[in-house]
């Protein structure tokens, strides 16, 4: 388990009972299995509790509801190094994509897509490792698997199949490429 700062590894020995050894915890702690263990089991009660079982319809009627709330869990991803990177591929794609202009090399742009696609993927279960409040993670583990994952994967048919992408697949990837701050 890794954290983005101090008081998230605070929060975590909190979460488990391990009050005592709050003093001098950083962002770098490293859990013991055990307390990892331990975590899991607290948490697993609590996240089947908060989770609703028609997730998928849910999900989708929430994201569109609520996406700026949710986008939070990811917004960390859109600070990194890798991130910016990804919206400056995805960014491209989109610019040429949507503008109406035509690339010679489509297979080149294709595999560029793809793998920027991919990147985002990666970046949003890499996301799922970092410790977040409960709410949050059952909000960013809706968003990811019932959400984004099957998104994911009808967006990279079309393209794959040079088929148009629909209204909300396009919406999702504009949303995903927002981010704020400036780009490296």
């Amino acid at each position: 388990m890794k954290f983005l700062n101090d008081v998230d590894a605070q929060m975590f020995l909190v979460e488990i009972g391990q009050i005592k050894n709050l003093s001098g915890i950083t962002k770098a702690f490293v859990p013991t299995e055990e307390m990892i263990e331990s975590f899991i089991s607290k948490r697993t009660g609590l996240v089947t509790k908060l989770k609703d079982h028609r997730k998928s319809q849910d999900a989708k009627a929430q994201w569109r509801k609520n996406k700026h709330s949710m986008m939070k869990g990811i917004k960390t991803f859109h600070k990194s190094t890798e991130g910016k990177r990804f919206h400056r591929n995805l960014g491209t794609f989109l610019a040429t994509r949507f503008s109406g202009s035509k690339k010679d090399n489509k297979v080149s742009e294709m595999c560029e897509f793809l793998k920027s696609l991919s990147s985002a993927k990666t970046h949003m279960l890499i996301e799922l490792t970092y410790y977040h409040s409960i709410e949050e993670q059952v909000e960013l583990e809706s968003l990811v698997f019932d959400y984004a994952q099957p998104l994911f994967r009808s967006i990279e048919e079309k393209v794959i199949y040079g088929s148009e992408l629909d209204g909300d697949e396009e919406e999702f990837l504009k949303d995903v490429c927002n981010h704020s701050g400036p780009d490296v």
